[in-house]
């Protein structure tokens, strides 16, 4: 009998699978590199997997924070990936809400109006968000 490799139903798809195998090995940060490249193609296919927005999102920080925020010799990349981190799960929730995207603007802050037109499947963009604005503020500071 041939053995035939499986033929994916999208690039998203394998993009997506790809990406998931790197993550399982996230301590390394080349892996986390490449699942974050991987599910970044993934989305640039497929603009609608929310959940994909949060995991990427997710990704961005745990890059940051468990690989690059160990001292002042990586600041500005680790900065600058806390800032990924936000301006991914600004896209994800954008996608998910397109009336959020419309009052949140570029806020900082988000007002309880503008939060109340979400529902609960926007909890992980929104705890990503503000995980990786607050290290941004502190790096700042």
């Amino acid at each position: 009998r041939e053995i035939t490799t499986p033929r994916w139903q999208s690039e998203h798809d394998r993009l997506l699978a790809e990406g998931n195998t790197a993550w399982e090995q996230r301590s390394d940060e080349a892996q986390l590199r490449a699942a974050i490249t991987a599910w970044q193609g993934a989305l640039e296919a497929d603009r609608s997997d929310v959940e994909l927005w949060a995991r990427l999102t997710r990704a961005q920080y745990f890059l940051a924070d468990g690989h690059m925020d160990f001292g002042d010799a990586r600041e500005e990349e680790t900065t600058a990936q806390y800032r990924a981190a936000v301006e991914t799960a600004q896209q994800g929730l954008a996608v998910l809400s397109p009336e959020f995207a419309r009052r949140a603007g570029a806020q900082d802050r988000i007002d309880a109006d503008t939060l109340a037109v979400l529902d609960a499947s926007a909890v992980p963009l929104l705890y990503w968000r503000r995980s990786s604005a607050t290290r941004t503020r502190s790096a700042r500071s």
